[in-house]
Formats: structure tokens, C-alpha cells, sequence
């Protein structure tokens, strides 16, 4: 039980994450623009915001398949 307690706080963690940094990535005003327009700080920042993502969809991911074993044993 304490194994899906560590998941459900990990997929938490990450779905805090992924929310805050696109809150601020969207009200943080660009100062310094690209070329294309893009605030100077978007290349790593949209980076973090895909590696957040991703460790989002992973966490849920296990979660859900721990779900589903807990539920079939």
C-alpha cells in the first residue's frame, strides 16, 4: 500500500509541476524576443515544460497499471 501511495504523490508532484511552469510561462511577459517572436527564455523553459510533461504521463502511467494489478489480485 505505501508503493501506491509513493505513485499517486509522484503523479501529484508532476501534475503540480507541469501546471505551474505553463502559469508562469504564460503571465511571465517577454521582454527579449527571437526572431520568430518567442520570449528570449523559450527554448529551455519549453524544454522543462516537455520533460515535465513526459515524467507526468510516465507517473500516471504507473500509477494506473498498479491500479489495475491491485484490482485484479
Amino acid at each position: 500500500m505505501d508503493s501506491m501511495r509513493k505513485l499517486r504523490y509522484n503523479r501529484t508532484r508532476a501534475n503540480t509541476r507541469v501546471l505551474s511552469l505553463m502559469r508562469w510561462m504564460l503571465s511571465n511577459e517577454a521582454t527579449l524576443t527571437d526572431p520568430n517572436g518567442l520570449p528570449s527564455w523559450w527554448p529551455f523553459w519549453s524544454d522543462c515544460l516537455r520533460q515535465d510533461v513526459r515524467e507526468l504521463y510516465r507517473a500516471g502511467m504507473l500509477l494506473r497499471a498498479a491500479e489495475r494489478t491491485q484490482a485484479d489480485g
